[in-house]
């Protein structure tokens, strides 16, 4: 723009063309040209507010020397040019506040140099000119300071609202992380209520619980579900001659056992005492039988004496049954114990069900 003015020189003073050509085209848009290609450099952040604030007062002074250069009254026309560099300062390249007023002041100072002891102004045009320069300066100091008032402003409420996002993120991970650490807690005191803490069974609380689960499923789909209940052969003894420790570690084992044979969709559960469950979905009493045989074959493996070069082994009979469409739950749970009483009447170490 300040380079785009040449044409009004070439207009309004030909013969001093040459000279203020000089000054807009060697000195003013070489030294701009310097300062853009200067912003690119890392450094240019440290000392950009002195070097646009040395440009402003340099146009300014380029301003001041046209009008010592042009004759009257084209000088007149080249005051306009003035109030321009100090709307280009205030507002358009946002120069800080500080640095923006000391520029123009600076330029209204080498004005009043140069129309005072430099070339003679009428006192009428001085004062004219004062007013417009001195009004000017005042509205862009004004106008300065409301565009750095409010950018420092917008700045400062983005940084806070920053500060308090980042506050609000951190509360809601914390919330996540309690909410999960509850869940986990939920999660486990669930699996501690439901699950026997010798075998890593299920207990029989839960037992009963998904026990209607699978008569309904049985009921509604028209299902086959094969039900065992499973009792250690002689366990007392057991634990009159070994102790209760070495009890425990028996149920422990079966517990393993059984797990050992099931299939993941078959449920085992420890009943009470030496007694254990187990739900067989979607199988019929006859494929129940063989899951119920390899129980009984496996267990009979285990050796379960702590004397090195002594076998001490168990056995255990099993009650089965297939459930019957609309049995009720607790008919159905006494039939299977009664098969399972059956084949201790019988000798025990045996499976039990109403096939054989």
């Amino acid at each position: 723009l300040y380079a785009a003015f040449g044409i009004l020189d070439a207009v309004l003073m030909p013969e001093q063309k040459s000279t203020t050509w000089l000054i807009r085209f060697v000195i003013i848009c070489p030294v701009f040209l310097g300062i853009f290609l200067t912003s690119f450099s890392k450094s240019f952040e440290r000392y950009m507010q002195p070097l646009l604030a040395g440009g402003c007062i340099l146009c300014g002074a380029g301003i001041v020397c046209m009008i010592v250069i042009a004759p009257t009254p084209v000088n007149y026309s080249y005051y306009a040019g003035l109030i321009l560099v100090f709307m280009w300062g205030y507002s358009f390249i946002r120069i800080r506040f500080l640095w923006a007023s000391l520029a123009s002041w600076v330029q209204v100072v080498l004005y009043e140099i140069a129309a005072i002891w430099i070339i003679p102004t009428p006192f009428s045009v001085l004062l004219s000119n004062n007013f417009f320069f001195i009004s000017a300066n005042v509205i862009g100091m004004l106008t300065c300071y409301s565009i750095e008032f409010y950018a420092r402003r917008d700045f400062f409420l983005t940084q806070q609202l920053k500060i308090e996002r980042e506050k609000i993120n951190g509360v809601n991970q914390e919330l996540e992380e309690h909410e999960e650490a509850l869940r986990d807690s939920e999660r486990k005191y669930r699996e501690l209520s439901i699950v026997d803490g010798l075998t890593q069974l299920y207990n029989s609380r839960h037992f009963y619980f998904q026990l209607k689960i699978e008569l309904d499923r049985s009921n509604r789909y028209e299902q086959p579900l094969t039900f065992l209940l499973l009792d250690l052969d002689n366990f007392k003894a057991f634990n009159d001659d070994y102790g209760h420790v070495e009890g425990d570690q028996v149920l422990r084992r079966l517990g393993k056992v059984v797990k050992r044979c099931l299939r993941e969709t078959d449920f085992a559960y420890r009943y009470g005492g030496e007694e254990f469950t187990v739900l067989l979905p979607m199988t019929t009493s006859e494929d129940g039988t063989v899951t119920a045989e390899r129980i009984r074959t496996e267990l009979k493996k285990e050796n379960f004496s702590s004397a090195p070069g002594q076998d001490v082994h168990l056995t255990v009979s099993i009650g089965l049954a297939q459930y019957k469409p609309q049995e009720d739950m607790k008919a159905f749970v006494h039939r299977v114990d009664q098969l399972m009483y059956q084949g201790k009447k019988n000798g025990k170490d045996r499976v039990c069900s109403e096939s054989y």
